[in-house]
């Protein structure tokens, strides 16, 4: 039995980052915690798909322009593409979920 078999072909919620103030960023990290290292930032209205969560923290995966990692679909991220994204952690109120 495949995950895919199990889970469908699309995972995880897609969201967009929120509320931010003009000109900051949120920081994604290695894990969920502000102890965790820097990955990188995302900007207001980036998209990102939720795929897990601690606590205050979201696990998300997430497109650059150097990783992308499949189109954007409101009814998830497909699986096969999973392993093209970038991923962290960041804080929930920054998030506001589209789908799932």
């Amino acid at each position: 039995m495949t995950f895919e078999s199990v889970m469908g072909p699309y995972i995880c919620s897609l969201a967009v980052v929120r509320g931010l103030h003009r000109g900051h960023h949120l920081i994604v990290r290695e894990g969920p915690t502000k102890d965790y290292v820097v990955r990188a930032t995302l900007t207001e209205g980036s998209r990102v798909y939720i795929c897990d969560g601690f606590r205050e923290w979201y696990g998300i995966v997430f497109s650059t322009p150097q990783t992308p990692c499949g189109d954007q679909q409101l009814r998830g991220l497909n699986n096969r593409a999973a392993s093209r994204c970038r991923s962290g952690w960041v804080r929930r109120e920054w998030l506001d979920i589209l789908t799932g």
